[in-house]
């Protein structure tokens, strides 16, 4: 049954990404409301796969998209891009690098939301607060399109209006090449 539920490389292992996001009709449906539209079988499937990733070492990496990707309602819409900077090993070890000062441009380049891992007190913080952020260095928020006056973000406009920043557009190039991506239907569940 496991070869029939998880996603499985050439080498027979199971993977996943414990980074995911989920649409709120994804998020009703894992709270329980296959039960309700669903056959015996398929509460019997979820059951036993519910079991079987209560003792696995990564669940998270696993159990969410298997459950979305067997559901003929959602397996059409799973985009297998997790938005990340990461850099890893050749081969890949258990867990990434942590990134530097020296790995900005590279992160800057990919387009990607978030980034990981970090050393504790890591410069490269420091520069991505600066940099791509716009933070200062006493610490604090980073103004969104609702701060307003002088000195900065001391009068509060409307927080409904979106201004996007550079952060926006380098987000907005990576989705679009990852959606209009010539192999993009090949990384969805299979």
């Amino acid at each position: 049954m496991k070869s029939q539920l998880l996603a499985l490389d050439a080498k027979g292992k199971t993977h996943g990404n414990r980074s995911w996001t989920l649409h709120d009709s994804q998020i009703r449906y894992l709270l329980g409301y296959p039960e309700k539209r669903t056959t015996k079988r398929i509460q019997t499937i979820y059951r036993t796969l519910l079991m079987y990733y209560t003792n696995f070492l990564s669940s998270p990496e696993g159990y969410f998209q298997t459950v979305v990707c067997n559901a003929e309602t959602f397996k059409r819409t799973v985009v297998n891009h997790d938005l990340h900077y990461i850099a890893w090993d050749v081969p890949p070890k258990q867990h990434p690098n942590a990134l530097t000062a020296a790995d900005l441009p590279k992160m800057v380049k990919s387009g990607a939301a978030f980034a990981r891992k970090f050393d504790r007190g890591e410069p490269v913080l420091d520069l991505i607060d600066s940099e791509l952020l716009g933070r200062s260095n006493s610490g604090g928020f980073v103004p969104g399109g609702w701060c307003v006056g002088e000195p900065p973000c001391s009068e509060v406009a409307d927080p409904n209006v979106v201004r996007p920043g550079l952060g926006a557009e380098r987000l907005g190039r990576l989705v679009d090449r990852i959606v209009w991506s010539r192999v993009f239907g090949l990384g969805q569940c299979k």
